[in-house]
């Protein structure tokens, strides 16, 4: 592997990192909704790295929060990063969301 596709599979994980932070407290709007579904649904096939893990799960949240709303209070820090670090472990996810109460 060269240092560009090692760069390249960190930034998309930590980009993917933050989709999923960021859609446990709010939804985009509605003009860029669209636009991230479309994006979501494309890395749903990427295996490498666990981002279709992170993918699908986005899918949901997002799917739920445009329907539901902002949550209305911000995530605290002890949720941000139970988010971050658990990212790739899907029962994790699960867990997150039964704490926060998004399923």
């Amino acid at each position: 592997m060269t240092g560009f596709t090692i760069f390249y599979r960190e930034s998309v994980f930590r980009g993917m990192q933050l989709f999923c932070v960021l859609l446990i407290t709010f939804p985009p709007s509605k003009n860029f909704e669209t636009y991230l579904h479309s994006y979501l649904q494309q890395k749903t096939t990427q295996q490498l790295g666990r981002v279709d893990v992170m993918a699908k799960y986005c899918l949901r949240r997002l799917a739920f929060i445009a329907k539901k709303g902002p949550r209305g209070k911000p995530p605290t820090i002890a949720e941000i990063e139970t988010a971050s670090v658990s990212i790739s472990d899907h029962h994790h996810f699960t867990q997150l969301a039964l704490t926060l109460g998004i399923v």
